[in-house]
């Protein structure tokens, strides 16, 4: 502040003068009306991202934002003075006199209070015929009705708990009372999800785990939500708010989960509303606290909690008509899911090759050999194969295997359309697309992907994939690595389980990798295949973000596992052919696909890092 006006105030705080009330007054003005500003800026861009993302209309969008804005501008012009306040009693830390810091902080909290008081009167009175006059629909007039009074009420005093704890937090001098932090918290889902979303039902935050001595570890940034994540772990756990429409149609906790009450009352309440009215916070908005003989910290002290939850989630699985098993999983609090079939449908595996009939060989003989699922069959597509050796094989191949069928393709290189070749020759009710290069290692390699692959609600099912040394290959698909899409956790020793044991949960992400892939072909037909436009790279990606936008989800199982002998180096794009090749598809995909680029995987999390695929969190 370089006018005189603000130095002399200044100046008075810093020599320990008193202030008359007029000197006061332009004091907290003149320090609050750039947060006032920032606010109200705020607003306008949270509304304007809700009309981005569908959920208000453009014209309910910059009505909203309007009657917000203008509930923004009364505020500001009421309590300017609460910013100003904390900024005097931060002075007044410094200066290490607390008792009158305490003084202002509780002058500024009888400021908030009364303006919120007045303003809540302002919007009961404003809310109810504004939003209709600006055009918006009934429905966002009526919710306005109830949100902007509620909002423009608690405004101040949740402002001035931001202030006011913040600036007691970085004092280290005085204890921050706890009502300062639920504030900071209620906030975030009060205004920034039940305000802006009022369709949102459930919604459900970020934590981290905290020791005596405030040591905090483990930040737990979770995805959105992930239907089969949460059947393997109770990754949303505790801070969870939900409508109370929802909890008086399913209930409360149940004493018979005992140990995991709060998982099976997660489960039942996102059975019974829509995937889009689920709503996830993504903020460390809570500390879990720990010690020596906590659940969090030391699992075998309550081994019955871990007992209640796999019950929890077979409850879940009968309550939905899916007919499965839950076992517990490699660690206490994971869990396993194993499907159970009526019948063993036939699969059909199709897998493109040109020449290296070695690799093929191992391919076939290790299905062959291992698989304890036997009704497959299997499309060859040869591709432009030039050694006479490669032609010989598919005559014997096809004179000794009568589920080979060997067909043709004559065209240039295509990774879609020769896919898409095969499929059409193809009788299976599910499709395996597989790689030549690749060697199954569990026997059960096809039930655990057609188990996942047989639900209404699944597309496709991708594997855990490993490289020759041991090391990770695949273990889901994340859009916005490397710039467009890459592989998760790749070059982690086998054995390790990633971050939150992320490598070793069965859940959902927005794709998985074709090398191994097995999709519905009822899926696959109803989206059109793989997209020929793209002939090398991102095909597969595509693909799933196609079943995505059909309502499919795409499932990655862990328990799927091969080996994948594609060379660590390969892929490269070293001539100018194949680098214009591949912009070219980068610009096809981007095209296609702006919108999560643009805002981010909605199975991974913003606070975490795009620049490696180890899941760390971003580099500030």
């Amino acid at each position: 502040m370089k006018d005189s006006v603000s130095q002399r105030l200044i100046g008075k705080i810093r020599s320990g003068e008193s202030f008359t009330r007029a000197e006061e007054l332009a004091l907290v003005i003149r320090l609050s009306i750039p947060a006032i500003l920032a606010q109200f800026a705020n607003v306008l861009m949270q509304y304007i991202d809700a009309a981005m993302v569908g959920n208000l209309g453009a014209v309910e969008a910059a009505a909203v934002g309007i009657v917000s804005s203008t509930i923004w501008l009364f505020w500001g012009l009421g309590s300017a003075g609460i910013t100003g306040y904390s900024v005097l009693a931060s002075q007044e830390i410094g200066a290490k006199s607390y008792p009158t810091a305490r003084k202002l902080l509780r002058q500024g909290i009888t400021v908030a209070v009364a303006t919120g008081a007045i303003l809540g009167a302002v919007g009961l009175m404003i809310s109810p015929w504004l939003p209709g006059f600006l055009g918006a629909s009934a429905d966002v007039a009526r919710e306005g009705t109830k949100y902007f009074a509620i909002y423009t009420a608690a405004m101040p005093l949740l402002f001035l708990s931001y202030e006011a704890g913040s600036m007691l937090r970085a004092s280290g001098n005085i204890r921050v009372p706890s009502f300062l932090n639920i504030f900071m918290c209620v906030e975030d889902v009060v205004f920034n999800y039940f305000l802006i979303f009022p369709t949102r039902l459930v919604t459900f935050l970020g934590f981290t785990f905290t020791m005596p001595g405030h040591k905090f570890f483990q930040p737990h940034f979770k995805p959105d939500y992930n239907p089969d994540l949460l059947c393997t772990v109770n990754y949303i756990c505790h801070l969870f708010v939900v409508s109370r429409k929802v909890i008086e149609k399913v209930g409360g906790l149940r004493s018979e989960f005992d140990g995991a009450q709060d998982y099976d009352f997660v489960l039942r309440c996102v059975e019974a509303v829509k995937d889009e009215e689920i709503c996830h916070i993504p903020k460390i908005l809570y500390h879990w606290r720990c010690h020596e003989d906590s659940t969090a910290e030391n699992p075998e002290s309550k081994l019955y909690a871990f007992e209640a939850g796999r019950r929890a989630v077979q409850a879940h699985y009968e309550r939905t008509g899916i007919h499965a098993e839950v076992f517990e999983g490699e660690y206490l609090g994971l869990y396993r899911t194993k499907f159970i079939r009526d019948h063993d449908p036939l699969i059909s595996i199709i897998i493109p090759n040109k020449d290296h009939i070695d690799d093929l060989k191992r391919c076939m003989e290790s299905i062959e050999q291992k698989s304890t699922y036997k009704n497959y069959e299997y499309i060859i597509v040869e591709n432009n194969s030039t050694d006479p050796a490669t032609f010989e094989y598919y005559k014997k191949l096809e004179a000794e295997n009568p589920k080979v069928r060997m067909v043709y393709w004559d065209g240039v290189f295509n990774y879609s359309a020769i896919n898409n070749y095969g499929a059409s020759f193809a009788k299976g009710e599910y499709l395996l697309l597989l790689n030549n290069d690749t060697e199954i290692i569990n026997p059960d390699c096809l039930e655990e992907l057609m188990g996942y692959c047989m639900r209404k609600d699944v597309g496709a099912v991708g594997a855990r994939l490993y490289y020759e040394d041991d090391t990770i290959q695949h273990a889901g698909v994340v859009i916005g690595f490397g710039g467009i899409a890459g592989h998760c956790f790749v070059q982690q020793k086998r054995g390790t389980t990633g971050y939150c044991h992320r490598i070793i949960c069965a859940q959902d992400y927005s794709a998985v990798t074709a090398a191994c892939m097995m999709v519905k072909r009822s899926a696959f037909d109803a989206v059109g295949g793989l997209s020929e436009e793209l002939a090398v790279a991102f095909n597969d990606i595509d693909f799933c973000m196609k079943l995505r936008k059909a309502g499919y989800l795409i499932v990655y199982n862990p328990y799927a596992e091969l080996y994948h002998y594609e060379s660590k180096s390969r892929g490269l794009e070293d001539t100018p052919e194949k680098v214009a090749r591949f912009n070219k598809e980068v610009a096809t995909f981007e095209k296609k696909w702006p919108d999560i680029l643009k805002k981010g995987d909605p199975y991974y999390n913003p606070n975490l890092t795009l620049k490696s695929q180890d899941f760390s969190l971003k580099r500030i």
